[in-house]
């Protein structure tokens, strides 16, 4: 299963990388960023996608949601975020 190919792969490279919660937020891992500190890459277009699927928002709350409470937190272990449909968020 991937899940547990990143989770592996990821506890060996940086076991303090952090790993979004809930676990339905797998789906939207893209990968392990291998410049400077390895940290999982998220596909924000997906996450904003699960917020609507398992959370009930609409578009523009799924958007507002993901901004504030998951791109707006940073640190040294915290993931990277991409999009490529910028547009959406113009």
């Amino acid at each position: 299963k991937m899940r547990d190919d990143f989770r592996c792969l990821l506890d060996e490279l940086n076991p303090d990388a952090l790993i979004l919660e809930p676990e339905y937020m797998d789906e939207a891992v893209i990968g392990i960023a291998v410049s400077g500190t390895p940290v999982l890459v998220y596909d924000t277009d997906k996450v904003v996608e699960l917020l609507m699927i398992h959370e009930g928002f609409n578009l523009q709350d799924a958007i507002e949601w993901n901004e504030y409470n998951i791109i707006g937190s940073k640190g040294e272990h915290y993931p990277i975020h991409i999009t490529t449909d910028w547009y959406r968020y113009a």
